[in-house]
């Protein structure tokens, strides 16, 4: 323990008690002079003199300094100082390499700490561990006894970091039966630098305690179906990774999905090219034609008529109500005079309820009066026309799909004057019989819809996020960038990752899409929240802690916990 203070005599033997016995048992053998790490011209205590005259008055309430070792190598995450101070001597008296040294090197360090003044010596980079906020790079450790002077001592060499949290995964579109990563992942805490659990520990900084930065937060992905009429193309496009964090070791920058690469629609232009007169669907170079009105079946058959004579009548004469044209019918009459019509061309510009007469003379010449019918449903016809030549047919205006798989085409009616956004004009009596809209064409292809990992961060900044994919009007979101000051990733259409800060990493984007979408595709990933700072100095709950000498701290000083990482 500690020599006494003054008040009584002292003896030779109580100084030997406390420091060792010098091979000459002479008092001017303490008259030491060493250097231990950055920590140079040590006495063997505070006013013990180096050189001179040395009087037993100058030993009063001095003490056994003992250096813990963190100052000749690199490491991370290290022993805490406690179980540094409790390993063995290597064979040389006063010294265990890379643990500690005793000042003078005259005896080993005592179990019972209460006398000594023992300095934690950093002056080289100790990094911490992932995982988890408390986790710290240098920790003093417990078991110290009552009465221990325990300090930390940071060389200008010496630099204690906390570890930086690893970036978030990108958010990552999803196939029927996938579960669903669609939202970014979180960032990672960063762990904290240095953790004191004895009570009264003093630090002199002259070096740098640094905080490990959060990770950044994954962008988010983004899916949707793009509103065409009737369907449209099927866009997915992941998010970016979010940044490491700040620290040592280093935060991971977040992944990005493997299978980003997808076959998708791309646009290759809308064309419409048609003479200003359209008669038929030849007049129509790019383009959709419309054959509107196209009598799709007949009702209200006239009641049977004894007079009217049996047979099969092919392509009878009529008159039509309203505009309808070119329509063409076969009727069958049976021995009750009872009349079955068969429509054999739908003509066009009919509307449902136009009334169909046909004279008696077209059914035999009987005697019996005409016979009528309505037009009971009417249909559509649709040709996409592209270079000249029709390419396929619908009855609905559905988007047409020529070919199948990478190089296939898709063609989509767009607006034109006369229609609102692609939508057929309701059919009415007198109607125009046609009408044309211009044709979108779209190829599949392959697109990398991936998105960009985050990138690590270093010992001196957090890294960047990784950008979000862009695959037509899906944008997948940024990640965030590290904390401690990194940037954010930049996202598709601009929906940037949050930057990283000295408080936490960035958050990652959402996706955003620059169509409108269908509901049924409509998948919006959410971009994951930056991970938190570590501490720079944290401390067991309801302890003391002196500071001088602060050069560079960076992060807070007041956190409580202190764990050891694995």
């Amino acid at each position: 323990m500690a020599i006494k203070a003054s008040g009584s005599s002292l003896s030779f033997s109580e100084i030997e008690a406390e420091f060792g016995q010098n091979s000459d048992r002479d008092m001017g053998e303490y008259r030491v002079s060493q250097t231990v790490g950055a920590l140079s011209n040590q006495p063997l205590d505070t006013g013990i003199p180096q050189s001179g005259e040395i009087k037993f008055s100058e030993f009063y309430t001095k003490r056994l300094n003992v250096i813990v070792d963190y100052h000749t190598s690199n490491a991370n995450n290290p022993d805490d100082a406690k179980t540094k101070y409790g390993q063995a001597n290597d064979g040389t008296t006063g010294e265990s390499e890379g643990f500690w040294t005793v000042i003078g090197g005259f005896r080993n360090p005592p179990t019972d700490t209460s006398g000594t003044k023992t300095r934690i010596h950093v002056n080289k980079t100790i990094g911490s561990a992932k995982g988890n906020a408390t986790h710290c790079a240098v920790r003093t450790g417990i078991g110290w006894t009552a009465g221990t002077v325990l300090s930390v001592e940071v060389g200008s060499s010496g630099l204690i970091s906390g570890a930086g949290g690893d970036g978030g995964n990108a958010g990552k579109w999803t196939e029927n039966g996938t579960p669903s990563i669609n939202d970014g992942g979180a960032g990672g805490a960063g762990s904290s630098a240095l953790g004191i659990q004895y009570e009264g520990t003093s630090i002199i900084n002259n070096g740098s305690i640094v905080a490990g930065g959060g990770g950044g937060g994954g962008g988010g992905a983004r899916r949707l179906e793009r509103e065409e009429n009737w369907g449209g193309p099927v866009y997915r496009a992941n998010g970016g990774g979010g940044g490491g964090g700040q620290g040592i070791p280093n935060g991971t920058g977040g992944a990005v999905a493997t299978d980003g690469v997808v076959e998708t629609y791309v646009d290759k232009g809308v064309f419409f090219n048609t003479a200003s007169t359209v008669v038929d669907v030849i007049h129509v170079t790019e383009g959709v034609f419309r054959k509107m009105g196209m009598i799709a079946s007949v009702g209200s058959v006239g009641a049977a008529n004894t007079n009217r004579t049996a047979g099969t009548y092919t392509n009878v004469t009529y008159s039509a109500q309203g505009s309808g044209i070119n329509a063409t019918f076969n009727i069958t009459v049976n021995g009750s005079g009872a009349a079955t019509v068969t429509v054999t061309s739908s003509g066009k510009g009919y509307v449902v309820n136009n009334t169909i007469t046909v004279a008696d003379s077209q059914l035999g010449s009987g005697g019996a009066p005409a016979l009528t019918f309505d037009v009971a449903s009417i249909s559509d016809e649709f040709k996409f026309r592209r270079s000249g030549s029709t390419v396929g047919t619908n009855l609905d205006g559905d988007p047409l799909i020529v070919g199948s798989g990478v190089g296939s085409k898709r063609y989509v009616r767009a607006s034109t004057t006369g229609t609102t956004d692609g939508v057929p004009n309701a059919q009415v009596d007198n109607s125009p019989l046609n009408q044309v809209w211009q044709i979108s064409e779209q190829e599949i292809e392959t697109v990398d819809a991936s998105g960009n990992a985050g990138n690590s961060g270093t010992n001196t900044a957090g890294g960047a996020g990784g950008n979000g994919a862009e695959n037509g009007g899906a944008h997948g979101g940024g990640g965030g960038g590290g904390g401690n000051a990194a940037a954010g990733g930049e996202g598709g259409n601009n929906n940037d990752g949050g930057n990283g800060t000295t408080s936490k990493g960035g958050n990652g984007a959402q996706g955003v899409n620059t169509e409108t979408p269908e509901n049924e595709e409509n998948v919006t990933g959410q971009g994951g929240t930056g991970g938190a700072v570590g501490a720079a100095i944290r401390r067991t709950s309801g302890i003391t802690v002196n500071i001088t000498n602060n050069a560079t701290i960076t992060g807070s000083q007041s956190a409580t916990g202190v764990t050891a990482g694995s």
